[in-house]
Parts: structure tokens; C-alpha cells; sequence
């Protein structure tokens, strides 16, 4: 019987964490992907409520355990490394929205964390780390695996500097909850992380509009 299970856990795991990412990325028109990806959403919040060791409660425990400074420098060095990227890549666009369209950007800067970052993390990080924890490996081996899953699922924008940036950014989202187990900790990690990206002007490399 533990063995059917972990059969369907894996089959289910591979389906959602793999065949769904590829199918968005080779099979769907552009018309549909975010409609799938919203589907896909709506799947992955009710296979963790459904989810046995799993509790809502848990997400909005660990804030006074939050390590601020790190975040500080994260911030920093998320602004200055990604500042570069985009002067090298397109210099003339570079900080285009704060400096072009800033009420378009205080929008952004609101909006991301919580229609993009939260229900990502969810499939993401908890989703992942708890319900398939019987079936996956462990240490820095199921962070790394974490980190390809998180790049595969931004496939779709057909950019390698989009999968460059969501698989490092997955290994730092990763690491941090694999070690901490603090929900609103890499929500907070993944929303700075995006926002910079926005702010410095490679936000076009990860608007879905683009998708041709």
C-alpha cells in the first residue's frame, strides 16, 4: 500500500512539476499559457490543502525570526548585480519604469509580491518540500532539484537570461526555506528579488506579454 502511494506521489509530482512547466513552455498557444498557468495554480494550493502534514497556520509563523540584515544585503546586492545586467544588456532601459512610468511601477512593486511571489511559493516551497518529502531526495541534492523545477516553470518566456536569473534565484528561495522552514521569510526573499528585477529594467524578459 506505501508503495502505491509513494508510486502516485511520484507520477503526480512529475506531472505537475515537469510534464505541466514543458507543456506550457511546447505545447500551449500564447493565448493559453497563462490560463494554464493559473489552472496549474489552482491545482497546486489544493493538493496542499489536501496535504496532511501541511497547516495554513504554519505560513504566517516565523516572522520575529526573520535575519532583517541578510535581507538588507540581499536587497543590495540583488540591486546592484541586476543594475549591471541591465546596463549591459540595454543600457538605454535601464530603471525605464521608475523614471518612465512611476505609478506603473508603485503598482508593480504592490501587485508582484501578491498575485506572482505568493501563490509561487506555495507550490514552490511548502507544496513541494512537505507533500513530496517521502519520495524526493534530501540536502543540498532536493535544493538544487527545487531550483531546476522553479526554472522550468518560467521556460515559457523563451529567454535564457529569464532562466538564468529564476535558477540562481531558485537556489537562494530554496536554500533559505530548506534550512528555515520560514514561509514569509522567502516571500519576502522572492519579492525583493522580483521587484529589483522590474526596477532595474529587466522586467520585460519576464512579462508575459512578450511571449510570441
Amino acid at each position: 500500500m506505501k508503495s502505491m502511494k509513494k508510486i502516485f506521489l511520484m507520477l503526480e509530482f512529475l506531472v505537475l512539476f515537469f510534464v505541466i512547466p514543458l507543456m506550457a513552455a511546447f505545447v500551449l498557444p500564447p493565448s493559453l499559457v497563462l490560463p494554464g498557468l493559473l489552472i496549474f495554480t489552482f491545482v497546486g494550493i489544493f493538493l496542499l490543502q489536501v496535504t496532511p502534514a501541511f497547516r495554513w497556520s504554519t505560513l504566517s509563523a516565523g516572522f520575529i525570526t526573520i535575519n532583517w540584515k541578510l535581507l538588507v544585503y540581499f536587497f543590495v546586492v540583488c540591486f546592484l548585480i541586476l543594475s549591471l545586467l541591465a546596463f549591459f544588456i540595454d543600457s538605454e532601459n535601464t530603471y525605464y519604469l521608475p523614471v518612465n512610468s512611476p505609478r506603473l511601477w508603485i503598482f508593480i512593486m504592490i501587485a508582484y509580491p501578491l498575485v506572482s511571489v505568493i501563490p509561487q511559493e506555495l507550490i514552490y516551497r511548502p507544496l513541494f518540500f512537505i507533500r513530496y518529502k517521502s519520495i524526493l531526495p534530501s540536502g543540498q541534492s532536493l535544493v538544487i532539484l527545487n531550483a531546476i523545477c522553479f526554472c522550468l516553470i518560467h521556460l515559457f518566456y523563451w529567454n535564457l537570461l529569464a532562466l538564468f536569473i529564476t535558477f540562481f534565484g531558485g537556489l537562494i528561495f530554496s536554500q533559505i526555506y530548506y534550512k528555515n522552514k520560514n514561509f514569509l521569510e522567502v516571500v519576502l526573499y522572492h519579492s525583493v528579488g522580483g521587484c529589483m528585477i522590474f526596477t532595474t529594467g529587466l522586467g520585460r524578459f519576464f512579462y508575459s506579454g512578450a511571449i510570441q
